[in-house]
């Protein structure tokens, strides 16, 4: 990226943080509409996708734009449609890494691209979502990643996901932990919240979750991500196969993305 290129998306990102905060003074301080830059997709391998015609959504995308060091923020068009506008769907062809802003109703999954590796970004109002880019900024926050049609992630082809030996997935789904000689962890129905600062480490569970081995691949089962905690997941009821627990997770003061020393067999 040329210096003039990103000197130009600072200038834009400064603007839309001074934005928010006007948006943010009421209607004593009305301004126009503003008229979204348009993308940039040529050579980024990150986009933002956003209902472009909500304009706080709008301007948090430019935000998380500014973020992530990518110009193309893409139009999902309208809320009810089945599918993205014909020319989203042409600046999206090129992406890897997809950035969704806003709940399942301003960007319904039935809009995401299949080969894309898309994470939301969706607070409960306007102000939780802002909140979330900024911790997404710092590392503190790992938004959870979506398939495209919907439904969980699945992950096929290289593992991301580095084995830990302080983790191991227990045959009941039970998770035990072990620190300093301690063993730690939640039952296959119950859960272990960050432990901060213990034995003089940092340990902390960004998001977590299990996973269930198809084909090539793994996928993550329904309802077992957990944000801030490490969870068990009871395999009495589960469908049979082979499962292993995964996530975002600073153990013994290093953040990784951390898989369970072994997998379990139902």
């Amino acid at each position: 990226m040329t210096g003039t290129r990103a000197l130009q998306k600072l200038v834009r990102v400064v603007a839309v943080a001074a934005a928010v905060c006007l948006l943010s003074a009421g209607p004593a301080a009305a301004h126009p509409s503003p008229s979204s830059p348009p993308p940039d997709c040529s050579g980024e391998t990150d986009a933002v996708l956003v209902d472009a015609s909500s304009e706080p959504d709008l301007y948090a995308a430019h935000l998380l734009a500014g973020v992530k060091n990518t110009e193309c923020v893409v139009d999902a068009g309208d809320r009810k449609a089945k599918e993205l506008p014909a020319a989203s769907r042409r600046q999206l062809s090129d992406i890897s890494s997809g950035w969704i802003v806003g709940g399942t109703a301003a960007v319904p999954p039935v809009k995401l691209t299949a080969g894309i590796r898309w994470r939301r970004i969706g607070g409960s109002d306007r102000w939780a979502t802002l909140a979330l880019i900024g911790r997404t900024a710092t590392g503190s926050y790992t938004p959870p990643t979506e398939q495209a049609g919907g439904g969980t992630q699945t992950q096929t082809g290289a593992d991301d996901f580095k084995a830990h030996s302080a983790l191991v997935a227990n045959s009941n789904g039970s998770v035990t932990v072990t620190t300093g000689g301690i063993n730690l962890g939640a039952g296959a129905g119950g859960c272990l919240s960050g432990l901060g600062l213990f034995n003089g480490q940092v340990w902390d569970y960004h998001w977590t979750a299990w996973q269930r081995k198809t084909g090539s691949g793994w996928t993550e089962v329904p309802g077992t991500r957990q944000t801030g905690k490490l969870c068990g997941h009871d395999l009495r009821e589960a469908a049979s196969g082979e499962y292993r627990f995964v996530g975002d997770m600073t153990l013994a003061g290093v953040r990784g993305e951390y898989k369970s020393a072994n997998t379990v067999t139902k």
